[in-house]
């Protein structure tokens, strides 16, 4: 149960960012898809905001999200088979994103004036932090471990 429900929250963290990466993929194909908002934010960064700028930014940050979220939706799927490697490669990816997301998300919090999303970013830093948890459970460890055993015993790989 612990598994399934983390495999869940997991997927459900996971598909946003990747359709997020789509779309930063798309703008990069055609940035005057690109909003007068994102532009405003590349200038305050001090970055370039021309077209082709813009759209090289995008496809950089299309390609790492996106390669960001395809390999933890192979965790995803390793963990729902119940393979180790993926259970410990789950704990490092999301607690890594807890890591990065919910100080960034505080500090958007505390911000005066707050951040926009900054109550959805704390959301997913936390909901990453309950995947970890519930990856380390006892009760998931164990079921990795049965189902290893069940594997060597069967001859299975």
């Amino acid at each position: 149960m612990t598994m399934t429900a983390a495999v869940l929250l997991g997927a459900v963290l996971t598909i946003p960012f990747l359709n997020g990466a789509v779309q930063f993929i798309l703008d990069g194909i055609d940035p005057s898809r690109i909003d007068l908002e994102a532009r405003s934010v590349f200038a305050q960064m001090g970055l370039p905001t021309g077209a082709e700028e813009l759209g090289v930014g995008s496809m950089i940050a299309g390609a790492a999200i996106g390669l960001i979220s395809l390999v933890t939706l192979v965790t995803l799927i390793g963990i729902a088979f119940r393979r180790q490697w993926a259970r410990e490669a789950g704990i490092g990816l999301f607690t890594a994103y807890a890591i990065v997301v919910t100080p960034l998300a505080i500090s958007g919090l505390v911000a005066d004036p707050p951040a926009r999303n900054a109550g959805i970013g704390l959301m997913v830093g936390l909901a990453s932090a309950l995947v970890v948890v519930l990856l380390a459970l006892p009760p998931t460890s164990l079921a990795f471990d049965l189902a290893e055993l069940h594997r060597k015993q069967g001859g299975e790989d």
